[in-house]
């Protein structure tokens, strides 16, 4: 129900994120195991329906909203159903890093370069994350990946000026 929303929403040019998050923090709630005896002696609990992508759209609609808080409750609830679903770590770290917590956006893009380690721009965002968050030879170390594989790559030498730059080092 929360994609269908979506789409009328973009069909009628009007988006209604706040539905479509109800529709999609729903379905998470009734795909998490819960109790469904109504004997306090003898619980039974539901079937575990868990998808990473319930949980992970009721995220992306609650970023929407402006529900940071809520986004980063339920990617990291995708990421518990499902440790390397890309979409939620991606967007999990991409979330740390808009506001303001590099190190922890450098921790997941590191996780993601365990089983992706050719992803050049996994490694430029990794490498942007730790000198963001001051490690400039994690961030060197990861820019002579990228251009190793690419040694053409205009973006790793940006991504590079921009840390020293944050950190004062204009030599």
């Amino acid at each position: 129900n929360g994609v269908a929303v979506l789409d009328a929403g973009a069909d009628a040019k009007r988006t209604d994120y706040e539905k479509a998050f109800g529709y999609f923090e729903n379905a998470c709630q009734t795909a998490t195991p819960h109790n469904i005896s109504e004997d306090p002696e003898n619980p039974r609990m539901s079937k575990d329906l868990r998808e990473p992508a319930f949980f992970y759209n009721a995220a992306w609609a609650a970023e929407r909203l402006g529900r940071i808080s809520d986004a980063e409750d339920y990617y990291q609830r995708a990421l518990e159903v499902d440790s390397g679903y890309t979409p939620a770590l991606i967007n999990l770290a991409q979330l740390y890093a808009q506001s303001g917590r590099s190190g922890k956006a450098a921790d997941i893009y590191e996780q993601y370069m365990e089983d992706n380690d050719e992803d050049v721009a996994m490694m430029l965002n990794l490498a942007g994350a730790l000198g963001e968050s001051g490690d400039l030879d994690r961030a060197e170390h990861w820019i002579q990946q990228v251009l190793f594989n690419e040694p053409e790559n205009d973006q790793a030498y940006k991504v590079l000026a921009r840390a020293y730059y944050q950190l004062g080092k204009y030599d």
